[in-house]
């Protein structure tokens, strides 16, 4: 009488080819997996699942065949919305499986792949299409943080794809970005240096998965002094504003052996101190040597 039959209980479900189901018989799944149906790639239907399950993503097209009726749901990377304490989750609820999508939302944990079980969870309504949730209370720029989106109908839980949100990303995306000549440019402050450790510091740099900063020249030194401008965050000395506590900055343009460019950021106008408004930014040649500000850059497309 089991021959060929299908048999479904609330959350769990069994495809029986030629055998009574036992109860529990998958550690790696949620749902009993007496079936005996091969996945070209993963072998037995359990591994398969327990494959798919470790990678974070839906459970594969060799399954849809035999009565996996759960939802399809994706996690969607949140680009660089992440603030200081918070991250910007997105999901989408594609497919409800052919059953009412109840419960939807988010999980999230330090660890990898969290759950229901492990992580800790965001509800963000029920059916199908996109949702988000903003999580709070957390410190992106000090650990990682894994999070996937999920979504429930009666036959049981499934997950989207695992995001990663490592320290270096939430430090990049929390970096001043100003646009400049048709492209987007990341601003990071690095210190005051010499002008051979700048180059050298800025050259080396990676972050954000990005290696291809530079020191900026002096014309986007420029840039970045006005875009301070329009940001306000300025500080001044009686006599001189100061960009992240230096006056003087340097460019990566060279002008003659052992010399290069710098910008002081004068301010002997009372009305310049007054407004914090940049005013006769000048260039000038001093030995390489010296110490004085730094900032490196990345630039790309605007319209990436």
């Amino acid at each position: 009488m089991w021959k060929n039959s299908i048999i479904f209980a609330p959350a769990k479900y069994y495809r029986v080819p030629n055998a009574m189901p036992t109860q529990n018989s998958c550690p790696y799944n949620s749902v009993d997996c007496p079936c005996t149906k091969d996945c070209p790639r993963h072998g037995k239907c359990c591994e398969c699942v327990k494959h798919h399950k470790d990678a974070g993503t839906n459970l594969p097209t060799c399954l849809r065949g035999i009565d996996w009726l759960l939802p399809s749901v994706v996690t969607i990377d949140p680009g660089e919305n992440i603030p200081s304490s918070s991250i910007g989750a997105v999901g989408n609820v594609k497919d409800d499986g052919g059953f009412e999508v109840t419960v939807r939302g988010f999980v999230y944990s330090t660890l990898p792949y969290p759950s229901l079980d492990n992580g800790v969870n965001i509800e963000a309504g029920s059916g199908v299409g996109y949702f988000s949730a903003n999580i709070t209370g957390i410190t992106p720029a000090q650990k990682p943080y894994y999070i996937r989106a999920y979504a429930t109908n009666e036959r049981g839980t499934i997950y989207g794809e695992q995001v990663v949100i490592t320290p270096e990303r939430a430090q990049y995306a929390s970096l001043k970005t100003m646009s400049y000549g048709g492209y987007t440019y990341k601003i990071k402050f690095i210190g005051s240096l010499s002008w051979g450790s700048g180059m050298s510091t800025c050259a080396n740099m990676k972050l954000g998965d990005y290696d291809d900063w530079f020191m900026p020249n002096d014309s986007e030194v420029q840039a970045i002094l006005d875009a301070y401008k329009v940001w306000n965050v300025l500080s001044a000395t009686e006599t001189n504003l100061m960009v992240e506590g230096c006056t003087e900055l340097w460019s990566s343009n060279k002008a003659n052996t052992g010399y290069a460019h710098y910008y002081h950021i004068d301010c002997s106008d009372s009305y310049c101190d007054a407004l914090k408004w940049l005013c006769n930014n000048s260039a000038f040649a001093a030995s390489t040597d010296g110490i004085k500000g730094v900032f490196a850059v990345r630039k790309y497309r605007t319209e990436n």
